[in-house]
């Protein structure tokens, strides 16, 4: 069967917006499919309890399966199968809307259990787990916030440790939560497929079983499409297992990274600080002025872009332009007690924006990036070759000449 789009664990820890923008179109179609599969158990629960009105009962479970196909699904690729399959089962309702039922005991253990299974278990999952990833991520943005607002003061590092342990923990919470909220919504992919199917093949294998004149008319005809069928959801089942395999290890890969993943500022000296970058990603605080004297931080998603830097909040579909960077200078500033923060002006020397970033690593590599971007050196055929060599050049202009040979 075609493959299904699905998240990508790798991108659960650094929550980028388009991440999240991705991750809307997953939560849509689990939205969809849970409309869609109570609906679908309420035309299953008419047919069950209305015994003396098993033609109007089974003429509405037909139109109800026609309409997965008019869900508009975010998700809906790989659904051909699924659509065709429904489409049989809708002429089959439509056959046997003269023939009265007595499946009650059959129709409740082969047709509604599985969409009762189906909604209380894995979508139901789906919803827990939502909502346990959103409280995780409000306690990640606001451990953050207490993070920003840290004062540059050395006796204040007591407090300093217990809350960049808050913003560890909450950050491991809200990657923990994030890593089982992505593989629900994948395997929901491949749930919600095999989840149509099963309890339709229920149903006709009843009708046949219990009918003698329903197996004289259709038992010829759908014992190879009914096993066709069966044999997809087995296929299907196959795919949801090797998927669940191949998503186990990376989590467990990813959940095994070092402490320093989810510590915001690490130790200078063991931190890797490349001087020679010509693009950079990654949150900043932004200073907004709400009056006079009066000031704001917004923690927004930054991103270079040419010679451009861009900004995009969680949840925008794209980025704007913030800040034109050729010929700019980039300063680290004093800002409101806090710490990393850096300004960039512009080529007439008019002060700019104010960021703060969130580590000295990062506070560095991002004026590096700037200083780096302004100069143009993106432009050139081989820009990390040229930032390299000037970085390299300046390093030796400022060292100290301790010997003469």
């Amino acid at each position: 069967m075609p493959a299904v789009d699905k998240l990508l664990l790798e991108e659960a820890l650094q929550d980028s917006p388009q991440a999240r923008s991705l991750l809307s179109v997953f939560e849509e179609d689990a939205g969809t499919l849970t409309d869609y599969t109570n609906q679908l158990l309420q035309a299953m629960q008419r047919v069950y309890g209305a015994q003396n009105e098993m033609c109007l009962a089974t003429q509405q479970l037909s139109r109800q399966l026609l309409a997965y196909e008019k869900q508009n699904f975010a998700l809906g690729k790989g659904d051909e199968e699924v659509i065709s399959t429904l489409h049989y089962f809708s002429k089959v309702m439509d056959e046997l809307n003269g023939l009265h039922t007595e499946l009650a005991k059959q129709l409740a253990d082969t047709m509604v259990l599985p969409v009762i299974q189906f909604r209380e278990k894995d979508l139901t999952e789906v919803s827990t787990l939502k909502d346990l990833f959103g409280l995780a991520s409000s306690e990640h943005d606001l451990s953050m916030a207490k993070y920003s607002r840290l004062p540059k003061k050395k006796e204040n590092e007591k407090a300093k440790t217990e809350i960049v342990k808050e913003v560890a923990a909450a950050r491991r919470k809200q990657h923990l939560s994030s890593l089982q909220y992505y593989c629900a919504l994948n395997a929901l992919q491949y749930r919600k497929r095999a989840a149509m199917m099963e309890p339709l093949i229920g149903f006709a294998h009843g009708q046949i079983n219990f009918f003698k004149r329903g197996a004289e008319m259709f038992s010829k005809s759908m014992d190879g499409f009914l096993s066709s069928v069966k044999d997809m959801v087995q296929s299907i089942q196959v795919e949801l297992e090797a998927e669940a395999d191949k998503m186990r290890v990376p989590q467990q890969e990813l959940l095994s990274v070092s402490e320093s993943v989810y510590t915001p500022d690490i130790d200078v000296a063991t931190a890797q600080i490349n001087r020679n970058l010509i693009q950079k990603t990654g949150y900043l605080n932004l200073r907004n002025k709400t009056g006079l004297v009066t000031t704001t931080w917004e923690r927004l998603y930054f991103f270079t872009q040419g010679g451009n830097l861009m900004c995009q909040p969680r949840g925008a579909v794209a980025g704007g332009l913030i800040q034109d960077l050729d010929n700019c200078s980039v300063m680290a500033v004093d800002c409101e007690d806090r710490r990393y923060c850096f300004q960039i002006s512009t080529p007439s020397g008019k002060p700019g924006i104010i960021l703060q970033a969130e580590s000295r690593k990062e506070y560095e590599e991002w004026i590096c990036a700037v200083n780096n971007i302004s100069r143009q050196i993106y432009l050139t055929d081989n820009p990390e070759a040229v930032a390299i060599k000037l970085n390299q050049t300046a390093l030796q202009a400022v060292t100290p000449i301790t010997s003469f040979g």
